[in-house]
């Protein structure tokens, strides 16, 4: 993992590199739930931008920025994917994307901040040692993997653990902006940032401002930074943050932790079966979620078909399991 953290540090110090993903404010959604790390940096931080480094799909970092001024560094380290079988079933019976697998083995295998995060879950009444494993290659989508996992027939529960790591986050020395504005009407909406035009280009951008070398003091003024860079985040405009060299080393962590989810395949009324009942449930949510609302675990429970989000592929995916019909030839 630390060859890893140094590649991704030589990938950013080389021509210094921008993210891939668009700015997201706080209320966006994003893998895994940040909620955790919004709490540890106090009332009022927002995620004011998250980066997707172009070798790893899934890998992402996330800026927050308190209401202090102070931003911190939240990078997603390792996530561990742990499943039970159903009865008669074995990991031979799920199919798998490519350059994946699920196979037995102890924990201890697992990086140290892994294994501490697994440990707390053991405390919590979820043992995950030893089990079976879903193992991607890094440079793999493990997403697909969990998606693959999550609508096999042969999968009775699924615990996921991702950990991060914070840091503190070193100053952002220029914003590429997609936008039909003029830097100069865009700079007029953010005389906070102190921003000015770059001579730096990236593609696929309108162009590239630079902030002001004195960012960070301009971050301590009561208030001002602050609420530019929230209103830039919610702004919905497409940008992306370049803050030059950075390192992953485990020992300059701020803080580790993991945000973890379990997963009962089909069971959208969370009563411990998987029946008609949940059929049922996910119809009438589809039909009416206000009046027949789901759970947020019933939510992650129902969504098993593959595609984002509850839809009728979920009610008969759930239909098939209950049937133990999973072919729907």
């Amino acid at each position: 993992m630390k060859k890893a953290k140094r590649m991704l540090a030589a990938v950013m110090a080389a021509g210094m590199m921008f993210s891939a993903m668009p700015a997201m404010a706080s209320a966006t959604p994003y893998y895994p739930d940040m909620q955790k790390a919004l709490e540890e940096c106090g009332e009022g931080a927002v995620v004011v931008n998250v980066e997707y480094p172009f070798t790893y799909k899934d890998a992402a970092t996330y800026f927050v920025l308190d209401k202090n001024g102070n931003m911190a560094r939240f990078f997603e380290l390792e996530t561990i994917i742990s499943v039970k079988f159903r009865n008669g079933y074995t990991a031979d019976d799920v199919e798998l994307p490519e350059g994946t697998s699920i196979k037995y083995e102890d924990y201890s295998n697992y990086p140290d901040a892994a294994i501490k995060q697994l440990e707390k879950l053991r405390e919590d009444g979820i043992d995950l040692s030893p089990g079976y494993y879903v193992h991607y290659k890094y440079f793999d989508d493990h997403k697909a993997a969990l998606a693959a996992v999550k609508a096999s027939p042969a999968i009775e529960q699924i615990n996921t653990v991702t950990v991060i790591e914070k840091y503190k986050a070193p100053d952002v020395l220029n914003i590429a902006v997609k936008t039909k504005m003029s830097a100069e009407d865009f700079i007029a909406l953010y005389p906070e940032l102190g921003l000015t035009v770059s001579d730096t280009a990236s593609n696929g951008y309108s162009y590239v401002l630079d902030l002001a070398d004195a960012i960070s003091p301009r971050m301590k003024e009561p208030g001002k930074a602050y609420e530019a860079m929230v209103r830039l985040a919610a702004s919905g405009t497409e940008y992306k943050f370049n803050v030059g060299v950075a390192t992953w080393e485990s020992d300059t962590a701020i803080d580790t932790f993991g945000c973890s989810e379990t997963c009962t395949p089909g069971d959208a009324n969370c009563n411990g079966t998987v029946d008609v009942a949940d059929v049922v449930a996910v119809l009438q949510y589809m039909t009416n979620s206000t009046k027949y609302p789901l759970s947020e675990q019933g939510i992650i429970n129902a969504d098993i078909d593959g595609e984002e989000g509850i839809t009728g592929g979920d009610a008969s995916a759930i239909q098939r399991l209950d049937a133990g019909i999973w072919d729907e030839s």
